[in-house]
């Protein structure tokens, strides 16, 4: 691809939000937000694109408050009354955290060196319903990873471990103190959480587990900082 070093933008921490490409060109503004060009996918975007402030009309300085309500576990209602915005958007903003903090989950990894035999771990069962399972696994670092199974899918689960040196602990099984009061916890969570479509079970899970083991601070600074890298200015 030929390209013109004069004519790109250097922007620190700035990435298209499609193909990572840092190669841009500034393409005017949209409403008021300055807009690139990726000279690699062609793609156009804002500093917003794809991000939690994405189509957003909240007052930036908003923000700080409402991430710290919803990372605290405050009723979405409760949160409308204290800052005004409607239950409708608050639920969407919460999504969006919920999409953010996926990142934390490493579940897949860790199964999947369960499945080449790098790991042997116990896989802690943990059963929602005659047709729902949350799966847990510890890492090294003692830190706990879940992730949501149909039935169908519990069950290719179930014929992975039994070709490992690994093992499924179902309820009556566990004795890991830490475990029990991690899945007592969990289930807590989901009832307060009612109504979750089984799409997004996996985020509220994973929401779930990264708040279980980090301070509001920590969870609440992993966000600015996601904030701004999107907010920073174009120069």
């Amino acid at each position: 691809m030929k390209s013109f070093p004069d004519e790109l933008v250097d922007l620190w921490y700035i990435a298209c939000p499609y193909c990572h490409s840092e190669l841009l060109n500034k393409n005017g503004k949209y409403k008021g937000r300055q807009r690139f060009l990726c000279l690699d996918c062609n793609k156009t975007f804002t500093s917003y694109s794809k991000s939690l402030l994405n189509a957003s009309k909240i007052n930036p300085n908003l923000w700080h408050d409402v991430l710290r309500l919803i990372i605290n576990g405050s009723p979405l209602k409760s949160i409308e009354d204290k800052v005004g915005i409607s239950y409708v958007s608050l639920s969407k903003i919460r999504l969006r955290m919920f999409e953010i903090f996926y990142n934390y989950n490493q579940f897949s990894r860790l199964l999947l060196n369960v499945k080449n035999q790098k790991t042997k771990a116990c896989i802690y069962v943990l059963k929602l319903s005659s047709s729902r399972y949350v799966l847990t696994i510890k890492d090294q670092d003692n830190k706990f990873n879940s992730k949501y199974f149909n039935t169908l899918d519990f069950e290719d689960i179930k014929e992975l471990v039994q070709s490992t040196p690994s093992v499924l602990m179902y309820e009556s099984t566990i004795d890991d103190l830490e475990v029990i009061k991690y899945h007592d916890s969990l289930q807590r969570f989901l009832v307060n959480c009612r109504g979750i479509k089984e799409k997004y079970l996996n985020l509220y899970i994973t929401f779930h587990a990264l708040r279980y083991q980090t301070s509001i601070t920590e969870t609440l600074d992993y966000l600015k900082s996601h904030i701004s890298i999107c907010m920073r200015p174009c120069t």
